[in-house]
């Protein structure tokens, strides 16, 4: 329910599996061939209506984080830009969220850099990436500083482990 609440790669991951996870909101990306604005156009619109919804749909206190992809993969493949991303960045900063950037489709070289938001000096809080890690095989990972990995939550007694460390040694089950 969580990916089909965050995605907007359209009505068909979405359909049929309502109700979504409540608390999603969708703000636009500076898509300038969407909008048929120039970059800086879309850039302030899409910052203008992050701000909107911080103040009518989305309280800063409750409001977690910002998921972005630093191209959009499904929307086009459209980069973002220094500007918007800084904008997030200065936003999370000053609210006390986190900037999560989606490097599924972009991590690993696949944007000429290694990250795809290294094109903007970006700062991510966390990062996630699959795809180019193992190279179709499917895997997937999730990057943060320690320290906020090693963050309690309010559900960590549901999760009673802590965050796995590599290397780890394998246990494999008799049989194998």
């Amino acid at each position: 329910m969580a990916a089909g609440s965050l995605t907007t790669s359209g009505t068909k991951f979405r359909s049929g599996f309502s109700p979504l996870m409540a608390g999603v909101h969708v703000s636009p990306f500076p898509d300038p061939g969407h909008f048929g604005w120039p970059i800086e156009q879309a850039t302030e619109f899409a910052l203008a209506q992050l701000d909107y919804i911080l103040q009518t749909l989305s309280a800063p206190a409750d409001t977690a984080a910002f998921f972005v992809e630093p191209v959009l993969g499904e929307g086009g493949y459209v980069p973002a830009n220094q500007r918007f991303l800084e904008g997030l960045r200065e936003r999370a900063d000053a609210h006390g969220m986190l900037l999560v950037l989606d490097e599924v489709q972009t991590g690993f070289g696949r944007t000429g850099k290694f990250w795809g938001h290294d094109h903007f000096n970006a700062r991510p809080d966390i990062l996630v990436t699959a795809k180019g890690l193992a190279s179709g095989f499917p895997l997937s990972g999730i990057a943060a500083p320690s320290a906020l990995m090693e963050k309690p939550g309010p559900d960590r007694r549901a999760a009673p482990t802590a965050p796995t460390r590599w290397p780890v040694p394998p246990r494999w089950p008799r049989w194998m």
